[in-house]
């Protein structure tokens, strides 16, 4: 089935669509800047090193795995998106074997050449120059999480990881600001151990929402990991792994807060 979604500059296109993906794109800017600030300070062996408190797992395995998500959606929404590793740089693609004209995860030793502070620097600022806006059609309209390939090397290389949070910030961003985020796709959904997966109606954004919401999960689980090897508070992002609605609750509580004191004051 073919992409039936309309583009943001469709003349059916209301300010909805622009207000949410606005403020996707918001929340995509927040989410990768914060997995990519705490990067940037971790050491190799912290972000490989195995939590006794989560049994078995790594901030690298975390972040692999929310790549992971980001990918298979991109693969759909985004088909100019890279999703392998290819090796070294060729002419005319992002990298040897590859057939994307952006947005390539691949990264190797001879084609990487980013530091981790001009990534995460990179990451936290507002994309300067992107592709002019035009209909983005993906080759088919079923994302499927489970089908997700492992990128190993991502849970070890701190650098691939970097690069592979820039390259989805890019590619979401170009999703975003190119298509409306109320346009129709498909999620195929491993439900039951047992059984075949379901075929469920979603959109764009709530697709785009649900992978923000699971590295926002994940995130809480390499905060605590790194409280656990020893990163100081300091170190770590602010708002990692917490919710936007946390955050809003959290404001509103201050606020009242400093509203009753400031009535208590005028007494």
């Amino acid at each position: 089935m073919r992409f039936a979604g309309l583009p943001r500059n469709h003349p059916t296109a209301d300010g909805h669509a622009d207000e949410m993906a606005a403020q996707m794109a918001d929340a995509v800017q927040t989410t990768i800047a914060d997995f990519a600030g705490l990067l940037a300070v971790l050491s190799a062996d912290q972000f490989t090193c195995r939590s006794r408190i989560i049994p078995g797992s790594t901030i690298g395995q975390h972040v692999r795995h929310t790549l992971d998500h980001f990918r298979q959606l991109l693969a759909v929404v985004d088909p100019g998106h890279c999703t392998g590793r290819h090796g070294q740089a060729a002419v005319g693609h992002c990298c040897e074997g590859c057939t994307a004209t952006s947005g390539c995860t691949a990264t190797s030793s001879s084609s990487s050449s980013s530091s981790r502070s001009s990534s995460s620097s990179a990451a936290h600022n507002t994309i300067q120059s992107e592709p002019a806006k035009s209909q983005l059609w993906p080759t088919d309209d079923m994302v499927d999480y489970d089908a997700r390939q492992r990128q190993l090397f991502l849970e070890t290389d701190i650098d691939a990881a970097l690069a592979a949070l820039e390259a989805t910030r890019l590619g979401l961003h170009r999703v975003l600001g190119s298509m409306d985020a109320d346009a129709p796709v498909h999620l195929l959904a491993t439900v039951v151990p047992i059984g075949p997966p379901v075929t469920l109606r979603s959109t764009v954004g709530r697709e785009v929402w649900f992978a923000l919401h699971h590295a926002i999960h994940h995130g809480a689980l390499v905060r605590a990991i790194c409280i656990e090897h020893g990163v100081g508070e300091s170190a770590i992002p602010q708002h990692l792994g917490i919710a936007p609605s946390t955050i809003k609750h959290q404001l509103e509580v201050q606020q009242q807060s400093k509203h009753h004191q400031q009535h208590h004051d005028d007494q």
